[in-house]
């Protein structure tokens, strides 16, 4: 009867093969490009496993694995912590300036300001929508339909003037 280890490389060695010749060539681009790398790596370990299966080399890499995805988790975390932080702190930036600008301007002009502002916004979103939905976006320019919207020159008009405005301005005033 075959030792046990020599019995643990033929399977390690099998499965190496099968993973080689039927898994890999049907995982996408990316995901080959990560088994390469991870490939010798276990390939490595496995064999160390199987020629000399002693406790220190497990315990020292069970260890190493341990730390190495404690100090992934701590950089996560630290990460997505000083992102955060900065939204927060971008957030209290916005509402000190609209504080600031209520107090200089009042509450008519901030409302009225903001209303022209929702409806910029708005109008942005329903063109993008618009343009989703009709299929009409070309290599990420607007269309002249959505820019219709926007500009009254985008379908050739032009821009309208109040009656009677030219007379008000040259005898000197809208009084």
């Amino acid at each position: 009867m075959p030792p046990p280890s020599s019995t643990l490389s033929s399977i390690i060695t099998n499965l190496d093969q099968l993973y080689r010749n039927y898994v890999v060539p049907q995982l996408p681009a990316p995901l080959q490009t990560i088994s390469s790398y991870v490939e010798p790596l276990l390939t490595s370990t496995l064999t160390s496993f199987t020629k000399s299966p002693d406790i220190v080399s497990i315990a020292a890499l069970l260890v190493t694995l341990y730390m190495t995805f404690r100090i992934a988790d701590y950089l996560r975390r630290s990460i997505f912590g000083w992102i955060f932080f900065g939204i927060k702190l971008l957030l209290v930036l916005v509402l000190v300036q609209v504080v600031l600008y209520v107090n200089q301007y009042g509450w008519e002009k901030t409302l009225r300001d903001a209303g022209w502002l929702g409806g910029i916004v708005w109008g942005f979103v329903e063109a993008a929508f618009q343009e989703q939905d009709d299929g009409t976006k070309t290599s990420g320019h607007r269309t002249a339909k959505a820019r219709e919207a926007w500009s009254a020159y985008a379908a050739g008009g032009r821009q309208q003037v109040p009656v009677g405005s030219r007379n008000k301005a040259k005898r000197g005033g809208w009084n």
